[in-house]
């Protein structure tokens, strides 16, 4: 149990409780499954679902890469916990739910990299972030019971399903869950609202969409051989041993902690596929086959959604070109082509890469800010703006923002790009509340209002 100081709130953090059957080996590439015990929580942390290095430009690790494969774990924080109080107490005495799903990509996070004491505290909300496989492991699949495809979308189907039915043991009701999405979990939100198969998230009534949508670029998965080639498998045994028993049986931790070191690993692209009964078809066909109706959904932006990816990637700009070369190479890493032509309605070719001395050194500095704008607008805003017009088209309550203020703390120190990817989360999670030495008050003002805004739409809408 923890007091958060800022109100003197005590709020309980319950730490990796199991919610799915341990997927190693021969459930590798396996639907996830309720556990066969009953649901236990652990009181160390446990490791994240495997992923590779999050290398920046810098060659910085973000993530630290990992084998253990036992990973269906959620956190969870509640101003209250007693189970026995919980089973006597009316729906109405009991508090709203927000289930987190985390991003990144599909390739990498996990659920101890947020706090959530001072959203559970100052929101009065039960606050659930669950761990979901990722990249091949999440993904990978030849639609076979043994590899059905997309199997992070059914553990994150799971974790809703367990919060539903666990959550009044934590104080949570069960009929007041609003489920929040960033980026990757954004779109996870949007696609299971649009499958044809009746889904608990059908049943869920609000939700919260930040910097990501079912309507976001995204390029063809890997092929089967490129994958079985990272991991030093014979494709043609692959296939006279049905599928993926290789990769299902073979492949020990330390091959698996090989792979996802691999070079190999970050070319390779692993998200959800559309050729499964969950999902038979495209975003853009299945919004044409799918309704939703009666949801209320917020939807937010920050205000240089490209500026993450220009920061990561500094290095390239600074020589005359790279601008270009890196902002058509990251598009196109997103299935999106035709950057020329993208280009045009931002700047002319005249102003695109021109110009001597100081005059060049400044549209360097135009140049970056142009493909900032192109990356944030094609990736990120232009999706989302697609999405809330689908949706209010529907029968929907569809509400939108824009955050719009530069931490004074972040790592990144370029002053030419406004709140990027990423920037808005620590707000949400009270991160200037909990380093008040290293948060300017309006940092905190700012924390407080995100956490209310937040808050308020879970509870009410």
């Amino acid at each position: 149990m923890f007091c958060f100081f800022h109100t003197r709130r005590y709020v309980y953090q319950v730490l990796q409780i199991r919610f799915g059957e341990d997927t190693s080996f021969g459930g590798r590439f396996r639907q996830s499954a309720p556990p066969k015990s009953s649901t236990d929580a652990q009181s160390w942390r446990r490791e994240p679902c495997p992923q590779g290095p999050q290398r920046t430009a810098m060659h910085a690790r973000l993530h630290q890469v990992n084998n253990f494969e036992d990973c269906l774990h959620l956190d969870l924080w509640t101003p209250s916990l007693n189970s026995e109080v919980a089973l006597l107490l009316t729906q109405t005495a009991l508090r709203t739910v927000l289930l987190f799903i985390h991003g990144r990509n599909f390739k990498w996070g996990w659920s101890a990299e947020y706090n959530a004491l001072a959203l559970s505290a100052l929101g009065e909300l039960v606050v659930v972030v669950p761990n979901y496989r990722l990249h091949v492991l999440g993904f990978l699949g030849d639609g076979t019971d043994d590899a059905p495809g997309n199997v992070a979308l059914y553990d994150q189907l799971l974790a809703l399903n367990w919060t539903m039915k666990y959550v009044r043991y934590f104080g949570g009701n069960s009929s007041s869950i609003v489920v929040l999405g960033y980026e990757a979990g954004a779109r996870s939100l949007g696609l299971h609202l649009l499958s044809p198969v009746r889904n608990a998230f059908h049943n869920v009534a609000r939700f919260i969409l930040q910097s990501g949508s079912p309507f976001m670029p995204f390029k063809a998965n890997s092929k089967l051989k490129d994958v079985f080639g990272t991991l030093k498998c014979d494709s043609h045994s692959v296939v006279r041993s049905m599928g993926h028993s290789l990769l299902l049986k073979q492949n020990s931790g330390k091959r698996l902690l090989a792979f996802t070191s691999a070079p190999a690993y970050e070319n390779l692209v692993m998200g959800p596929s559309f050729a499964s009964e969950y999902l038979p078809f495209k975003p853009n066909i299945l919004s044409q086959k799918t309704t939703i109706e009666d949801k209320k959904v917020l939807l937010g932006n920050v205000l240089d959604e490209g500026g993450f990816q220009m920061e990561l990637y500094r290095r390239k700009l600074g020589e005359k070109g790279k601008a270009t070369a890196f902002t058509k190479d990251e598009l196109e890493r997103f299935g999106v082509a035709g950057f020329d032509t993208l280009r045009r309605l931002y700047i002319n070719d005249s102003g695109w890469e021109s110009g001597l001395g100081d005059a060049a050194a400044r549209v360097l500095v135009r140049l970056s800010l142009y493909c900032l704008e192109i990356l944030g607008d094609v990736l990120y805003s232009c999706p989302m703006m697609y999405f809330a017009d689908y949706l209010s088209d529907q029968r929907n309550q569809v509400y939108a923002y824009v955050f719009s203020h530069k931490p004074s703390f972040r790592p990144f120190k370029d002053t030419r790009f406004g709140p990027m990817l990423y920037d808005d989360l620590n707000y949400l999670f009270g991160g200037p509340l909990s380093d008040p030495m290293r948060a300017s008050p309006i940092d905190q003002e700012i924390s407080h209002q995100v956490i209310d805004l937040v808050s308020t739409f879970a509870k009410s809408g």
